[in-house]
């Protein structure tokens, strides 16, 4: 049984929901991981590192006492993000926290994950890494992953450029891992048309914000709801680094986008800062209607990926 085959024995659909920063926490993940799909949380959504133990603990205890109340169901993996890159001074003490608790999977960031995955792999955990290029993806999987999250145009937060259309089967002619596609992927059709293109799971955040369990703020939520594909915006002015966000949420905090190709910070006293008072989301935010459960949601999710 190769690895990924071994994966989807585990889940009820072939879905990871990604960690999003600030509004993931304890609750959304672990009702991820018992509706079926993996749900994945930023160490750094944490303030400390023993913070983020505390974190592992809990949710340890919480899937444990699930799965023994509910013998016969499938309970899914949990993914760990970790940021690589050099500013992160906590991410020794956050890497040996997921080594005492043998992460099933953790997902790495901004950097070279060669070592991470030595580590992890050293205990049985796999390791997948996002990629928004095809050099970043050839770097990453000579590096020793398990899976590359491919992140693809019209994604929340800081995706790529690249249609999945053609990231997709061009890092499947060279990677025989695990692909997992992202950006856009808000309904069990999308999550279908992943693995028609050569990939094996989907990467969902959009579609959860909107979701009971999730922290982000209810006019986030309702924001989502209310947008359409038109009123998500790719740009660099609020980080420096081009990311989507709604329209709404650039307006209400001082920026002028009437010309989307050329975002303009008009009120230079206003403090909001991204995935805080600015949200990002995808273009899939189209066809979301409605606030749900996680379950509720996967439940949707997994009847439309049979439909399809």
């Amino acid at each position: 049984m190769t690895k990924v085959e071994e994966l989807q024995t585990k889940l009820t659909a072939p879905v990871i929901v990604a960690p999003m920063f600030t509004i993931t926490g304890l609750s959304m993940t672990a009702e991820s991981c018992k509706a079926g799909v993996i749900g994945g949380y930023p160490a750094l959504n944490s303030r400390t590192s023993e913070d983020f133990e505390e974190f592992l603990e809990a949710l340890t205890k919480e899937l444990d006492e699930y799965r023994e109340a509910n013998p016969d169901a499938v309970v899914a993996p949990y993914a760990i993000n970790l940021v690589l890159r050099g500013t992160n001074t906590r991410l020794e003490a956050d890497l040996t926290i997921c080594e005492k608790y043998k992460v099933p999977i953790v997902i790495t960031i901004m950097g070279k994950p060669g070592e991470v995955a030595e580590r992890v792999h050293a205990y049985g955990g796999l390791v997948f890494s996002d990629v928004t290029t095809i050099d970043f993806a050839k770097k990453a999987a000579g590096a020793g992953v398990d899976g590359l999250v491919l992140i693809c145009a019209g994604g929340g937060g800081h995706a790529g450029t690249l249609s999945p259309f053609a990231f997709i089967p061009a890092v499947r002619e060279f990677f025989d891992g695990i692909i997992i596609g992202g950006g856009c992927v808000s309904s069990g059709g999308a999550i279908r048309a992943i693995q028609a293109l050569g990939g094996d799971l989907a990467y969902m955040g959009t579609r959860f914000i909107p979701t009971v369990e999730c922290l982000a703020q209810e006019p986030y939520k309702q924001m989502i709801v209310d947008s359409s594909m038109h009123d998500i915006i790719y740009t660099p002015a609020v980080s420096g680094i081009p990311a989507n966000f709604m329209r709404g949420s650039l307006e209400q905090t001082g920026f002028d986008v009437s010309n989307p190709a050329d975002v303009q910070r008009t009120d230079p006293t206003n403090e909001a800062k991204p995935w805080s008072g600015i949200w990002g989301a995808g273009q899939g935010v189209h066809i979301v209607h409605e606030v749900a459960t996680v379950s509720n949601l996967v439940s949707k999710l997994k009847t439309e990926y049979e439909d399809a």
